[in-house]
């Protein structure tokens, strides 16, 4: 009797089998590991899932804009939040931001993107969340800077601030 065949384990991983007349039983000839599969660290909170943000116009030192008309006074939204043990994935509008959780709830989280107005000027943000999940507290900051084309009259680097809170939605 002879015979051959794979089988495919419930990790993922595969064996190739050949039957071994003389054992009267099909041995391994050849493994392959299946894909390492992330297990949550047990020691950070779990903050996975969508949190509601409500946020108050803190502060800003532009000099091409005003508080109103040209930035709101209080900031909502959600943010879906993904996690790998201690990094942090968040989804805010059309917008990722990635960054770390620490053991007691803190964390920090940073994204980019470039804006360009008009007037052919453009300049780099980089806007970033701190808070803490546990005790629902958040800050939003936005830097802008890295300014390129005709951006007259724009003094950079400038900053805008908000804080607020974030809660499981």
């Amino acid at each position: 009797m002879t015979g051959s065949g794979t089988s495919t384990l419930s990790d993922g991983s595969t064996a190739a089998l050949t039957w071994r007349q003389s054992l009267q039983a099909f041995v391994v000839t050849e493994a392959t590991p299946g894909p390492v599969i992330p297990t949550p660290d047990p020691g950070f909170p779990n903050v996975a899932g969508t949190w509601a943000m409500s946020l108050s116009f803190l502060t800003e030192d532009c000099n091409f804009i005003e508080v109103p008309p040209d930035l709101p006074t209080q900031l909502g939204g959600t943010l879906s939040v993904s996690q790998n043990g201690s990094a942090l994935t968040v989804l805010s509008g059309s917008s990722t931001f990635t960054g770390d959780l620490e053991m007691n709830g803190d964390f920090v989280l940073v994204g980019e993107a470039s804006v360009s107005t008009a007037e052919s000027c453009t300049y780099a943000l980089i806007a970033g969340f701190a808070g803490n999940f546990l005790d629902g507290s958040l800050v939003f900051l936005i830097l802008a800077d890295r300014v390129s084309g005709s951006c007259a009259g724009l003094s950079l680097p400038c900053f805008i601030g908000y804080s607020g809170s974030v809660e499981a939605a």
